[in-house]
């Protein structure tokens, strides 16, 4: 079971989707570049399936698109939708 704060990092996250995001204006990018940059970027250690757990809820709550199997996350991509 997830913390009861569980969106505590949302907004981290979606800065960094933000910003990769600049980089790759208008397209998909892997989800791995994003779960890699707030791994790396986070003081607090979640453990990347955690991040991923997040960017779903982020997929799902309409703040991230996808295309792609979003089972594998080797196989899927996102964009932030603006």
């Amino acid at each position: 079971m997830w913390s009861s704060n569980e969106d505590r990092h949302d907004t981290f996250i979606m800065n960094c989707a933000r910003q990769l995001q600049s980089v790759y204006p208008g397209e998909y990018y892997n989800v791995l570049r994003l779960i890699g940059q707030v791994y790396g970027e986070l003081e607090q250690y979640t453990g990347d399936p955690w991040i991923e757990y997040r960017v779903k809820e982020l997929i799902r709550h309409g703040g991230l698109a996808t295309r792609g199997d979003i089972d594998d996350w080797r196989k899927y991509e996102i964009r932030v939708i603006e």
